[in-house]
Order: C-alpha cells, then structure tokens, then sequence
C-alpha cells in the first residue's frame, strides 16, 4: 500500500492519496485503503486454501437428507472412504456439537472438533435447500463439515474468518442458495 499526496495513475499497485493537510477524511481514506488491502490479502490466501480443502467428490447437493444425524453419518461415511478422518473423528464432532451447535442464522452449520485431528485436511461441503433440522429449533441448508490436519493447524483461523466474512455477505448468501453445482459453488465461494 503506497500512501501518497501525489496522483501516481497506477492501477497496478494498492494506493490511497490524500492530501498534504493530513485531514480526518484523509486519516479514514488511510485506514479504508489498510482495510481494503487486508481483506484482498486474506481474499487471495483464501483462494489458495479453498483450492486445497474443497473438492468435488467431497459436495453433496441432497433432498433425502434431512437430519443433523443423518447428515453427519453420511459424511463420515465419505470421509472415511476418502482416508481424510479416522473412525473416531466423528464422535468428536458430536462431542463439540453437544456442548455448542455450529449452526448459525438459521442457514449454515460448521462441524469441527475442538482439535486438528483429521488425518488430511479437507471441507466437506452439504446442501438441502429443504433444509436440515440440526438442533430442537435450528434449521440450515449448508453444513461446512471441517476436518482439519494438525499440520494445517495455522490455516483454520483464515478459514473461519473468511466463511464469517461470506456467510454474512446477504448477497453472496443469497446466490448460495441457488446453487447444485461444486463450480457454482466454489465460483461465488472465492468470487
């Protein structure tokens, strides 16, 4: 970020001009162009994390399911399969789920265990647009199953600061709820 009082018509590089008064508006414009630049740099390093913990074979866009339980068997089932989490992983999950559901706004659930212990690190991604009753008076329609690897501890901060940052775009949530597709997803996911 070059912070400058001369207009350097660049488009290349981050710049924020003020003037040579060192205003108030000129203190938010800096602090708006420090703002900007982080959300891009994290945007960015997001992109490189989902192209890592996404993959299709592990996105499911399905009616028939429509329990928290249910819905946990099956991506345990398929991440097993897939050697990303061990027959014990699971459990954990409900643990942690018992003492604090991950489902938030009445749209999206974040399953996790309270530590890194997946044997690869991988996202598995879950939709009903019916939605899934996912506690006594909870519904969601996307559940974000996380398995992450200890050795992919760092990244889990990013990852849920950034579904944060998603989830509570509306117009971002609004175009979720029109996908069927892994690349719809993933499209508005690291749009």
């Amino acid at each position: 970020l070059i912070i400058t009082t001369r207009n350097l018509n660049q488009t290349r590089s981050n710049y924020c001009l003020i003037t040579p008064l060192l205003t108030n508006s000129d203190k938010v414009k800096i602090q708006t162009a420090i703002l900007d630049t982080i959300n891009k740099k994290n945007k960015e390093y997001f992109k490189i994390l989902a192209k890592k913990y996404f993959d299709p074979e592990l996105f499911f866009y399905n009616e028939r399911l429509y329990d928290k339980e249910s819905v946990l068997e099956f991506l345990d089932i398929k991440l097993q399969r897939k050697k990303i989490i061990d027959e014990h992983f699971m459990e954990q999950i409900k643990k942690r789920e018992d003492l604090s559901p991950t489902c938030f706004m009445e749209l999206f659930a974040l399953p996790h265990p309270f530590s890194c212990t997946a044997l690869k690190s991988k996202i598995a991604v879950f939709i009903n647009p019916n939605q899934i009753l996912w506690t006594n008076d909870n519904r969601v329609q996307f559940v974000f199953l996380i398995a992450i690897n200890e050795n992919d501890q760092s990244t889990l901060k990013c990852v849920f600061d950034y579904f944060a940052s998603i989830l509570s775009d509306e117009m971002k949530m609004i175009q979720m709820q029109k996908v069927k597709t892994f690349n719809e997803f993933f499209d508005i996911l690291t749009s």
